[in-house]
């Protein structure tokens, strides 16, 4: 049931002989126990944490633990750039979140990879072959991706991210599989029950008219999903960026939320609100369930 409402390389640095401990932030939640589980640390969006062990005293201690190349430079990128002349690797503008000891990161060409934190070894890739048929965003520099959103339930653990054509991908977090029973064999047509949906027509320029750029927020059991539209219309009447809630089980709609100005920053709270700006600067405050 929806609802309705108006209303190229990764490099970590470790201090010599040292292990990260963390202390208390005395007012911001921030990333808890040492790890990065949201893009921006915490539901909050503080970008805080409360590791103190590198500072301006320690970090010229600072050494190269482990270098990664990018799952994109492993890709046969001739076939590809037949379709893209303009294709670019260089755009690995996502933030990693790290959970559990693994390191989750999505690229430029909107591979998801996950790798061990401590080593830099891959687990897995995951390639949805997304970049094929479809341009880059006309909203982002050349193909690029923010990053993805990691969720767990109870032994289950999940890694969503979007794709430059406005589909959101659901993945298991262990292995990198789609999730079967998450939409269409883990991926949800994020512009299906858009008015004007664009699917089928791409903009003046040749780019999506929807797409995915930054990470979907998760909370309680529903993924707040991010839309950027393209601003180079071929109609009168464009497509709504309209913000939807997901179930993040199943895939299915919850809600949409039907704004009438573009959302500029979206932020949630462990009681199920959910707070954002809008482009006429007004604050609202939503409830995600």
């Amino acid at each position: 049931m929806t609802v309705r409402g108006t209303v190229v390389a990764l490099a970590v640095a470790v201090t010599v002989a040292a292990v990260l401990t963390a202390t208390p932030a005395l007012s911001q939640q921030g990333a808890p126990s040492g790890e990065w589980p949201y893009y921006g640390g915490d539901l909050g969006g503080t970008k805080y944490s409360g590791l103190d062990q590198i500072d301006a005293t320690t970090f010229t201690a600072l050494e190269i633990a482990w270098r990664w190349q990018s799952a994109d430079g492993g890709l046969d990128l001739d076939p590809l750039r037949a379709i893209h002349d303009d294709l670019s690797l260089l755009n690995l503008k996502a933030t990693p979140l790290m959970v559990g000891g693994v390191v989750y990161v999505v690229t430029p060409l909107r591979l998801a990879v996950a790798l061990d934190a401590g080593t830099g070894e891959t687990i897995w890739v995951h390639n949805p072959e997304a970049i094929r048929d479809t341009k880059y965003s006309i909203n982002s520099s050349n193909f690029s991706s923010r990053g993805g959103a990691y969720w767990r339930d109870g032994n289950d653990e999940f890694f969503y991210y979007g794709t430059p054509d406005g589909y959101l991908l659901a993945l298991d977090a262990r292995t990198g599989e789609p999730v079967a029973g998450f939409g269409d064999n883990g991926r949800v047509d994020l512009a299906a029950e858009l008015p004007r949906n664009g699917r089928g027509s791409v903009d003046s320029q040749g780019h999506p008219i929807v797409s995915v750029n930054s990470p979907p927020l998760v909370s309680h059991g529903v993924i707040v999903t991010p839309l950027s539209i393209s601003d180079q219309p071929i109609a009168r009447e464009q497509v709504p960026g309209w913000v939807q809630g997901v179930d993040a089980r199943t895939g299915e709609t919850r809600w949409i939320y039907e704004q009438r100005a573009y959302t500029t920053s979206l932020v949630a709270t462990g009681g199920g609100l959910l707070f954002g700006g809008d482009s006429n600067g007004r604050f609202r405050a939503l409830d995600q369930n």
